[in-house]
């Protein structure tokens, strides 16, 4: 995918320095000091609530880049755009010059909290867990995020409870692939409710493709080379199709 990559030659001091502004407190908010430049996502809140709530995509790479590299700032550009949740807290518009603006419209200091990622506002405490134990794992202990949409909690073996699947794809790791995935695929992992706890039954080397809605549901998997294979609980344990 191609994307704007801006020009921070043609940037001038003036712009630059703007994020060295805190003007935070003239939205109603208390200054911050900047947070370890290692946390992007957190050094990205930063930037928007010192800011006024408003970067140019330009801006922002620089931010990125005069921490990191020029690679990092590239990718986390496109991973910022391209997350479930930008268009529910930002909006992107362009200037006469065509220049790339983020309007940051909730969450931190510029319009209350952020609303939760769609499909993990209830999550179960297990879950979270789990899920945050999946983005140390890929992510080697650095920074990272999994993406609501890579969640999955249907009911795998019709007893009435939620169980969960984890695709680890939908982890994003800030400077780095994640741990497991190669050059098409991660690893999914499958938990089964057990009381209150959620047991692994299952990894593949494989990406969800498909879920689907019967009782015991069929779950099509994604494989390295681009075969699928379907994959059923047949009451003793998973079977593939």
């Amino acid at each position: 995918m191609n994307r704007f990559v801006p020009d921070l030659c043609g940037l001038s001091a003036l712009v630059l320095g703007a994020l060295a502004q805190p003007i935070a407190a003239q939205q109603g908010a208390a200054d911050r000091p900047m947070p370890d430049p290692n946390n992007i996502p957190a050094l990205i809140d930063w930037a928007f609530d010192v800011n006024g709530c408003t970067l140019t995509e330009s801006q922002l790479f620089q931010l990125i880049e005069s921490h990191h590299d020029l690679w990092t700032a590239n990718i986390t550009i496109v991973n910022f755009t391209e997350s479930p949740d930008f268009s529910r807290e930002f909006e992107a518009t362009r200037d006469a010059e065509g220049a790339v603006i983020f309007t940051r419209t909730s969450g931190g200091a510029c319009g209350g909290p952020a609303p939760a990622p769609t499909g993990t506002a209830d999550l179960s405490a297990a879950a979270r867990w789990l899920i945050d134990e999946a983005v140390a794992y890929e992510c080697q202990g650095n920074p990272g995020r999994m993406d609501p949409q890579a969640v999955f909690r249907p009911d795998i073996d019709g007893d009435g409870r939620e169980d969960l699947v984890l695709d680890h794809q939908g982890i994003t790791c800030n400077g780095a692939l994640p741990l497991s995935c190669g050059a098409q695929v991660c690893e999914t992992r499958f938990y089964l409710r057990r009381g209150q706890l959620l047991q692994e039954a299952l990894v593949l080397q494989a990406s969800v493709n498909e879920v689907s809605g019967a009782t015991t549901p069929t779950i099509t998997m994604r494989r390295h080379g681009g075969g699928t294979e379907r994959i059923r609980w047949s009451g003793n344990g998973f079977s593939s199709q």
